[in-house]
């Protein structure tokens, strides 16, 4: 019979160690929905401490309980309960854990009501209209069935709060994959560029930071099984790519691998939303990367009528499973006027796609800039603290991406101060008098400082004895700010 005990006791653990998933679970599960007898009594248990208000619910609680109904060694006694503790790992799934179990119940019904109709077409007494008849009727209560309650109970009314009742929730938190949120548990992160900027080789570097519970470019990022799915780089290529990110610890690290995967069709197509599903679930994903994004819409990136249902797919993978995705999209043939920092081109760009800019948690720019690479933090929703513009970074030898200060230390705050007007201007450029006026001091000192800067800062002069103009070599920020929200 179709069933998912490890969901099951998924679901179990979680209502053991967060009493906001109580509630959450037994709003959409009956104890029917668990497949084990046993499972149904704890489920049951569990409930009941949560409406007789127990302070908590644990270990000893849950034993109290199944002792007092007498069903403590009918479920397999203790062992029974520390083996569901085990399993628990976070409570932010949970809903997606249960959805499972949900599913496989509904199926379980299905089997139940064919096997009655078909008992009653062999036996051939009953009036064919009559079994007709009872048969819609069995299968319209089981398709009734998958919103909770079945009917007017389960309609927007019984899930309005209070903005007491909102406050007071004990919720489960959101929980972050890679920094601050920057890319969240359950979220979409973008991350485009240029082709030929090295965007694979640092988001392999991410799934890999994921997969070992190590740092991304000095950001923490919580432990959990990655794949990566590849879908324009035949394996070769994929092998090639990989290898110089294998330290010794090849094979021995929860992150997989598909190249060029077949029978998988675009994101707007439910039989691919469900493979994904699956995948997820099956393969217990914390972190999924897309490469490309562009291979798996197959629409224009710019037109919201492609991208709108392409997100909602995506979204809707997420919803199911609790996955983060991390998908990369290429910016190709970008144009953009002389002078103009190529990062912040590159966000302007993905801008422009309204639906993929509007439906996605986070997005990230990047770029070479100026003999630097740049990586720009343009939309970071779900942070909880304002994360930094941009970070730049050096790429060494062996391909591996880096954080480097930006803009480089400067031991004297007239340096500063002339890094930061010129940084303001952008490809404006700033004269004598105005950086006379922005600092303080007079040109003389001025002078000092900028031939200390050397090659931070360029100059030209505006045809013969005219002014000299002095721009920034390391990048434009002003010009960013402006469209970073």
């Amino acid at each position: 019979m179709p069933q998912d005990l490890e969901a099951e006791r998924s679901v179990l653990a979680a209502m053991m160690m967060s009493p906001a998933a109580v509630r959450q679970v037994a709003d959409l599960l009956p104890p029917r929905a668990f497949a084990r007898d046993a499972h149904q009594k704890a489920f049951d248990a569990l409930v009941s401490l949560h409406d007789d208000g127990a302070d908590r619910i644990d270990m000893v609680t849950l034993c109290a309980e199944l002792g007092r109904r007498g069903e403590l060694d009918l479920v397999g006694g203790r062992a029974f309960v520390a083996s569901l503790l085990e399993q628990f790992t976070t409570a932010a799934n949970v809903m997606a854990h249960a959805t499972v179990v949900m599913r496989k119940a509904r199926l379980r019904e299905m089997i139940e009501v064919t096997r009655r109709i078909q008992a009653e077409c062999f036996a051939g007494f009953a009036d064919t209209d009559e079994i007709l008849e009872r048969a819609e009727s069995q299968v319209l209560a089981v398709a009734q069935a998958r919103t909770p309650g079945g009917g007017g109970d389960s309609g927007l009314e019984a899930q309005l709060m209070t903005e007491t009742q909102l406050l007071a929730a004990d919720l489960p938190p959101i929980e972050t994959v890679i920094g601050d949120r920057i890319c969240a548990r359950g979220g979409i992160t973008v991350l485009g560029g240029l082709p030929g900027a090295g965007k694979t080789f640092l988001v392999h570097q991410a799934a890999r930071a994921v997969a070992t519970g190590s740092k991304w470019l000095e950001f923490d990022c919580a432990k959990g099984r990655t794949a990566i799915l590849e879908l324009e780089m035949p394996a070769t290529a994929l092998q090639e790519r990989t290898r110089p990110h294998v330290n010794g610890d090849g094979g021995s690290i929860d992150i997989d691998y598909i190249a060029m995967p077949r029978g998988l069709g675009r994101i707007t197509e439910p039989h691919t939303q469900r493979a994904l599903i699956d995948l997820c679930h099956n393969r217990s994903l914390t972190l999924l990367v897309i490469d490309p994004w562009n291979q798996f819409h197959g629409g224009d990136v710019n037109r919201d009528s492609d991208m709108g249902p392409a997100m909602d797919g995506m979204r809707h993978v997420t919803r199911e499973t609790g996955v983060s995705i991390l998908f990369i999209h290429h910016l190709n043939k970008l144009q953009f006027d002389k002078g103009v920092d190529p990062c912040t081109a590159v966000i302007l760009a993905m801008k422009g796609a309204g639906a993929m800019c509007d439906r996605s948690d986070t997005i990230l720019g990047f770029a070479e800039t100026h003999g630097r690479h740049r990586l720009v933090l343009a939309k970071v929703r779900l942070a909880t603290t304002k994360p930094p513009k941009f970070v730049d970074l050096r790429q060494t030898d062996t391909g591996f991406f880096e954080r480097t200060e930006t803009p480089e230390e400067m031991s004297d705050e007239t340096d500063r101060k002339i890094l930061d007007w010129l940084e303001r201007l952008g490809d404006q450029g700033a004269s004598y008098a105005e950086l006379e006026r922005y600092t303080g001091v007079k040109r003389a000192t001025i002078q000092r400082h900028l031939k200390r800067l050397g090659s931070n800062v360029r100059a030209i002069s505006e045809g013969k004895g005219g002014t000299m103009r002095f721009w920034l070599t390391v990048g434009t920020v002003a010009t960013q700010e402006e469209f970073i929200s």
